[in-house]
């Protein structure tokens, strides 16, 4: 059976079956970067080998470092060549997948210059460009035959050596190199290696013709908790809803940073969350701490000297053994009897973030965190959510049961239209405004009359928000009040004024105002948000912690018919399911560094309920259709679990 890589379905395969790959990102421990290749060392490499399969690494992505394996233009080191067949040999003979990246300028904040580039222009000049078509050709046809190569990834953060460039450039270059690097292995899968997500790299809509699959860096730092945990599923999922297997590929902190018990607490959280999202593998930045403090890039950026999962004396951190308990509990599962249940609901993701329109100023990096507040609402609520390009037919919108719109500044005309349609069709709709929206079709969509004022905006100008519920809800009686913390007045936190609407669900009791309408247009519901909930999400510190928002989006969930397979009654604690024939496996994970308790219902009759890391039986209590299990997180603690 063969050993390469295979895709199918939007997951990577291995000898037939489904992986999620748990991978570190390598450098040797004490021959890190420029060291590495001139001073190549079989016997540490031969040992940490042996402590990463040990601890429960079966992938590892290696760096081709461009000036040892090129000392100009059309030439290649086959001493060099020959290290990095020995490396991929050893790494084989432990269990270990090798991906090797070819072009490795940018590094642990810097750039290392490639001698064959000479300053060219990688995009647009032609010398440059066919020394580099020749040097991925001669490294590929040389290593292409060892059995232990996974894929091929294109470069380390590409944009951050050679700079960025416009999205049809990006796209077309892409494109031509892929083409390039499929003709000369046509059996394994590749991909770029650029992040894919801002600041690191291009866009995922306009690079996912010259790729297998998509490899997302995230290191997101915020001022909430619960959505920079939830960075990770996020790209995870918006990856996957281009339809390509997603492996995160570069995640981690340094204990430079962090405490190390924290810093296993976040692998846990990610490990489990990324699971539970559908991606195909997850690789830490990186596999050792190191000491050579005294060499760049670390004497100026020394937080990179921490970011291993072993110590600078070779000894384990504690999130080893996050790593190892994770590998030994997924390695209990046949991932070919499971499929991660498909999603009820999506997120719309503006055109305007992978194409340009004239005389349109909008800040990308505000609107992605944007999607990523929506998507951790929607988390803690339960649904199992995905993503949609406005762009997409309308057949497509018709398979969800809801359609999210954040505060968004516009969509195009064409897709108000769109969802209007949608509604009409028998969809459910929820959007939150913005001040400003072009939203041509609001009043009919929406059932409102508003009193919107030109080029001045109303804003809350207290301190919080309490929105009381005046109907019930989906699960939400009448009565049920939210919590919002406000930032300040400011044109982003403005509400929308109603003057009236097809019908109230629920009034601000600080303002009086009207807070929360639905439309009945046909055969479905459109429901509208006048305050910018999700924007206060990205305004205000540690929102998620602060307000019980996720339970609006829970109720209208439930008025669109959604009732999660499986849900938890913690916000705090993510839960997904792996369907099989005849059981689920049930993962939920803990988004914060302190302990939570939490109930996990499963929407069906179980039997039994086992806990795959303790391989013991886990209480639970049945009631009607449904399984109630009982549990307690530690802080970041994941748990992976079979109903039967």
């Amino acid at each position: 059976m063969s050993e390469v890589l295979e895709i199918k379905d939007r997951r990577l395969y291995f000898k037939g079956k489904p992986v999620f790959l748990i991978g570190v990102n390598y450098w040797p421990r004490r021959h890190p970067i420029w060291k590495m290749w001139k001073e190549f060392d079989e016997k540490e490499l031969e040992e940490e080998a042996k402590q990463m399969t040990d601890i429960g690494i079966n992938a590892v992505r290696l760096f081709l470092f461009g000036e040892d394996f090129s000392p100009g233009p059309y030439r290649i080191n086959e001493e060099s060549i020959e290290k990095a067949r020995k490396l991929i040999r050893i790494l084989h003979k432990h269990g270990i997948i090798a991906f090797p990246t070819l072009l490795v300028g940018h590094m642990s904040g810097e750039n290392w210059e490639i001698p064959w580039r000479e300053g060219k222009d990688l995009y647009k000049d032609y010398e440059g460009i066919s020394r580099m078509l020749w040097f991925i050709k001669e490294i590929i046809e040389r290593l292409k035959d060892e059995e232990g190569i996974g894929a091929w990834i294109l470069s380390n953060e590409l944009p951050l050596y050679i700079g960025g460039a416009d999205f049809d450039t990006v796209e077309n270059y892409l494109r031509y190199l892929y083409k390039v690097i499929k003709n000369i292995d046509p059996k394994r899968p590749y991909t770029t290696g650029d992040g894919h997500f801002a600041p690191l790299g291009y866009v995922p809509e306009r690079v996912k013709d010259g790729l297998d699959y998509f490899g997302p860096h995230v290191y997101m730092y915020e001022d909430d908790l619960l959505r920079q945990t939830y960075w990770y599923s996020f790209a995870v999922r918006y990856c996957l809803s281009l339809g390509k297997p997603t492996i995160l590929e570069e995640f981690g902190c340094s204990t430079v940073q962090v405490s190390e018990e924290n810093q296993a607490a976040l692998y846990n959280i990610v490990l489990h969350s990324c699971f539970m999202s559908g991606a195909s593998g997850a690789f830490g930045w990186c596999y050792s701490d190191f000491p050579t403090e005294d060499i760049r890039p670390y004497v100026h950026h020394a937080h990179e000297l921490m970011f291993g999962i072993t110590r600078v004396d070779g000894s384990e951190k504690p999130v080893a053994d996050v790593i190892r308990s994770f590998r030994k509990t997924i390695d209990k599962i046949d991932l070919s009897l499971y499929k991660v249940e498909e999603p009820h609901a999506v997120i719309v993701v503006p055109s305007y973030m992978y194409k340009r329109y004239p005389f349109m100023r909008i800040d990308l990096y505000e609107i992605l965190r944007l999607l990523v507040q929506t998507y951790t609402l929607s988390r803690m609520a339960s649904l199992n959510v995905s993503f949609i390009r406005e762009e997409e037919p309308l057949e497509n919108f018709m398979k969800y049961k809801l359609i999210i719109v954040p505060p968004l500044p516009s969509l195009l005309a064409t897709t108000w239209r769109k969802l209007e349609e949608y509604v009409r069709k028998g969809g459910h709709l929820y959007m939150s405004y913005r001040y400003g929206v072009w939203c041509q079709n609001l009043r009919e969509l929406f059932g409102i009359e508003h009193d919107m004022k030109y080029g001045i905006y109303e804003a809350p100008e207290v301190p919080s928000l309490l929105i009381k519920l005046e109907e019930k809800i989906g699960s939400l009686e009448k009565g049920h009040e939210v919590k919002l913390p406000v930032p300040g007045p400011s044109s982003k936190t403005a509400y929308c004024p109603i003057l009236k609407a097809s019908k109230v669900l629920a009034l601000e009791t600080m303002t009086g105002r009207i807070a929360l309408t639905a439309n009945e247009l046909e055969r479905g519901k459109a429901f509208f948000m006048t305050f910018p909930i999700e924007t206060y999400g990205i305004m205000v510190y540690n929102f998620n912690l602060k307000t019980n928002a996720y339970e609006l989006y829970k109720g209208i969930a439930g008025e669109a018919g959604i009732k999660p397979l499986v849900e938890s009654t913690s916000p705090y604690v993510e839960v997904g399911a792996l369907l099989g024939e005849e059981d689920l496996i049930v993962v939920a994970a803990n988004h914060t560094y302190q302990e939570v308790e939490s109930k996990v219902i499963v929407r069906r009759r179980a039997s039994e309920v086992m806990d795959m890391r303790k391989d013991t039986k886990v209480a639970f209590e049945v009631k009607a259709e449904e399984t109630i299990i009982k549990l307690r997180f530690r802080k970041g603690e994941g748990y992976i679990l079979r109903v039967k």
